[in-house]
């Protein structure tokens, strides 16, 4: 299984580090009515852009995360309610022959929306939403790939992969105002694929391993 390489280490180490001293510097306990003005429902949709790498152990076929690393951008759309987070996302790599792999994915887990630096409060008294917020999370899903940019609709002819993914995340979002935010999130977690021709009493045309991303991203709020 191929490690992650020293770039991606670092570069993941600064966006936690970041994370880090966003919440450190945050010295003074959040009030409650700061607390409350956090999301219990929110919509959202997000832009994303950066890079992903990874690897595994792989029988029969390469490994999807290893074969397609590098720069990505994509959408994903979802809804939390308290903790319980679903999201569906679309990532089109791009390599430098343009366009290649894509990878769509639908993922269930839990989220966490935490102030870190407080709003302040309006004219009223009442509190403003959170300036910075950090957002963590967990989830487990399916995962499609494909070695190309995909045709609608996607058969199982344009597939190279496809099965479990295990994502967790760190994210610290600048909101300005309630509905827009830019951030920055890295995310780790675990995978196994299988190939086009995988049969389920076939050990060959899999694979498992690890991946890797950081993004920046772009994200709208719909909240209450």
């Amino acid at each position: 299984m191929r490690p992650p390489s020293g770039s991606w280490i670092r570069g993941g180490v600064g966006v936690c580090a970041l994370v880090v001293l966003a919440g450190v510097t945050v010295i003074e306990p959040r009030s409650a009515s700061a607390q409350s003005r956090t999301h219990w429902l929110d919509l959202y949709g997000q832009v994303v852009a950066g890079g992903t790498t990874g690897g595994g152990t792989a029988h029969g076929t390469t490994d999807f995360f290893d074969s397609s690393e590098g720069f990505a951008s994509g959408v994903n759309l979802g809804i939390r309610l308290f903790v319980f987070d679903l999201s569906l996302r679309f990532l089109q790599m791009i390599d430098g022959n343009g366009a290649s792999s894509t990878l769509s994915s639908a993922l269930l887990g839990s989220a966490l929306e935490i102030p870190l630096v407080r709003g302040g409060e309006d004219a009223f008294g009442r509190p403003r939403p959170p300036v910075v917020v950090l957002r963590p999370g967990l989830g487990a899903g399916f995962g499609l790939g494909t070695p190309a940019p995909v045709h609608l609709p996607i058969d199982n002819a344009q597939l190279s992969a496809k099965g479990l993914l295990v994502v967790a995340r760190c994210g610290v979002e600048r909101m300005f105002g309630p509905y827009f935010g830019i951030g920055a999130e890295a995310e780790g977690g675990y995978h196994y694929l299988f190939g086009q021709a995988a049969t389920i009493n076939s050990s060959n045309d899999r694979s498992q391993g690890w991946q890797l991303a950081i993004f920046t991203t772009f994200t709208a709020h719909f909240g209450v």
